[in-house]
């Protein structure tokens, strides 16, 4: 009885030991954290309310063109991200993401008065070689209701210091070009046109500087002006 009774002891003993060891062994969850520089590009003015997993990372995001930096920290990597207009609490929307650490964009968009602001996806292109980036050009609505929103307009596109034409498109409303690649400080320039008969637009060729430029962007060609046709472009980023 004796020896059973300490069999029984040692037994136990060893199946204590072993459970103790797999608790010291357990996967602890450890909190990441994470910087998002949300920016807007919108055609009404409106002051963001963005929350994340329930939490108000901020009620101050402004438009038309604005951005704020947010730290947001979890475990999970699939998050829960709503957009409200901070002055109404109405939702623009309610979707999920997932969460990476280090710096990352989100970007706000509205191409159109009147329309529910949206999150742009990142497109399917190849990352431009080091030092260089890409940029694309969308029509947009125009910034002055003195300027009549065509159809089409003609893009004429070059690089400064270069006498030939990098392209020459037709750009639907809201249409966005494909990319175009250059080296860090070479700057874009574009002459805007009568997409039937060639006729410029804004009176000239505007330069687009590339202070600021990243791996991505997009150029916003809009209507601008008094009284007058002027169609400019300038750089936004959207993602």
């Amino acid at each position: 009885m004796k020896k059973n009774l300490l069999l029984l002891a040692a037994t136990l003993s060893i199946i204590l030991l072993f459970s103790q060891c797999s608790k010291k062994g357990d996967a602890i969850d450890e909190a990441k954290f994470g910087s998002y520089n949300f920016t807007t590009y919108t055609i009404d003015t409106i002051r963001f309310r963005v929350v994340m997993n329930g939490v108000d990372l901020t009620d101050s995001l402004l438009s038309p063109v604005g951005s704020q930096r947010c730290n947001v920290s979890f475990v999970d990597s699939i998050g829960k991200l709503q957009v409200f207009n901070a002055d109404n609490n109405q939702l623009f929307f309610d979707t999920t993401i997932v969460l990476k650490i280090g710096f990352s964009t989100i970007s706000i968009v509205q191409l159109g008065a009147g329309q529910d602001p949206f999150i742009v996806p990142i497109p399917d292109e190849p990352a431009p070689a080091a030092g260089n980036y890409k940029v694309r050009f969308q029509y947009n609505e125009p910034a002055s209701a003195d300027v009549p929103f065509f159809d089409s307009i003609q893009c004429i596109i070059k690089l400064s210091g270069v006498v030939d034409p990098v392209d020459t498109i037709i750009l639907h409303k809201y249409e966005y070009s494909r990319f175009y690649e250059s080296t860090l400080g070479v700057n874009f320039k574009m002459a805007i046109n009568n997409a039937e008969d060639g006729t410029p637009y804004d009176g000239g060729t505007n330069n687009l500087s590339s202070t600021g430029f990243t791996d991505f962007n997009t150029a916003s060609v809009y209507g601008s002006g008094i009284g007058g046709l002027a169609y400019n472009f300038l750089l936004q980023r959207i993602y």
